[in-house]
């Protein structure tokens, strides 16, 4: 499968206009206020907790294309169930093989024998009769590692030797989408994201081959986030509250998934921000289904179980509380007392009054 390059489109566009990102175990590219393209959080709530991606709209807000980060898997070169390749024989020609050179053999050995053409069937078998036995098992060798990585509906498959990226085709019954993976093996591990576009939009193709131009493995990392936030907190108010910072804080997040108070403050902040609706839907989403509350500020937008509006009652209550104490510690004279102790008394025995918590309260004003 030969790799489109695209047209004049794709690389005559500005630089300004994307950003590579370390975006989980990946570098990947975002467009930052493209005047053609919307970049929104996407996650697959179906899978597992890290697989995050992004989908590319127009203005309009029709996808063009998305990526979700698929779960990695070790890359491993036994094969347990076929015998042949543990005799000598054939294992010591398979062990002259690098992990790297089978890697790369998966997506480019052809594995189909020479036809016949125009020889005759005498000349022909004499001609199969030629080949070494060993490299007729490592073509079914190769065969039994496809048919353990790839998937049933792989379509094409190719391998780009100048970025290290195997892309596979998926058949589906789309017409109008193509669906791939694109692999990177990295120290024994597959590294893979699912990429689809829109093969009726140029954009879906401008998109797909800057992530291809720019995609590399690179490992993730806490660190990550704290640079990515230090460069997001250089950004001019206006730009931390719109796409360009959503972008920023939502790479961040890529690296802590499970930071429940990260999540939480980038939506509040992003809530800051005009027309961010398109941004924080997948992550109202996510919240919700994490941690039973989408976190937001906005009555109309708020969504919560009622176990999680519960907490939140409970603890608008508790701190309403505890500020009516200090305002009625403000409102006291002091020189009604002869010493603090005796103040503190007094302000329990009102609480008693009132039927309120005294261990609590004995605590909280004594701590003043």
């Amino acid at each position: 499968m030969e790799l489109s390059k695209g047209g004049d489109t794709v690389f005559s566009e500005s630089t300004d206009l994307w950003r590579d990102f370390h975006f989980s175990n990946f570098n990947l590219p975002f467009p930052l206020l493209h005047p053609s393209l919307l970049v929104v959080p996407y996650i697959d709530f179906e899978g597992s907790y890290d697989e995050l991606g992004a989908r590319f709209l127009d203005r309009g807000e029709q996808e063009l294309a998305e990526f979700l980060i698929l779960p990695s898997e070790s890359y491993e070169l036994t094969q347990k169930k076929q015998k042949l390749f543990e005799l000598p024989y054939f294992r010591a020609h398979l062990r002259e093989k690098t992990p790297a050179q089978i890697w790369q053999d998966m997506f480019t050995l052809d594995l189909d024998l020479e036809g016949k053409g125009n020889r005759d069937w005498t000349t022909y078998l004499q001609e199969l009769y030629k080949i070494d036995y060993r490299d007729l098992v490592y073509k079914l060798y190769i065969l039994k590692m496809r048919e353990h990585y790839f998937p049933v509906n792989t379509d094409k498959f190719a391998f780009y030797k100048d970025t290290g990226v195997a892309i596979i085709d998926l058949k589906n019954d789309d017409e109008s989408y193509k669906d791939e993976l694109f692999f990177i093996l990295e120290k024994d591990i597959i590294y893979k994201i699912k990429f689809r576009y829109n093969v009726h939009n140029i954009m879906g193709e401008v998109v797909r081959e800057k992530i291809l131009q720019s995609i590399r493995y690179q490992e993730s990392s806490e660190d990550s986030t704290n640079a990515i936030y230090a460069q997001y907190k250089q950004l001019e108010y206006e730009e931390r509250i719109d796409q360009k910072g959503m972008v920023y804080l939502y790479a961040a997040w890529s690296h802590v998934p499970k930071k429940k108070e990260f999540l939480k403050e980038m939506i509040r902040f992003l809530e800051r921000g005009k027309g961010n609706q398109v941004y924080l839907r997948s992550l109202y989403d996510y919240a919700y289904k994490l941690y039973g509350t989408n976190f937001s500020l906005d009555k109309d937008n708020l969504k919560e179980s009622s176990e999680e509006r519960l907490k939140r009652l409970i603890k608008k209550e508790s701190d309403e509380e505890y500020e009516a104490i200090g305002r009625e510690k403000l409102n006291i004279d002091d020189t009604k007392f002869e010493n603090r102790e005796q103040k503190i008394d007094f302000l329990l025995q009102k609480a008693k009054d009132n039927n309120e918590n005294l261990d609590e309260k004995d605590n909280v004003l004594r701590s003043h």
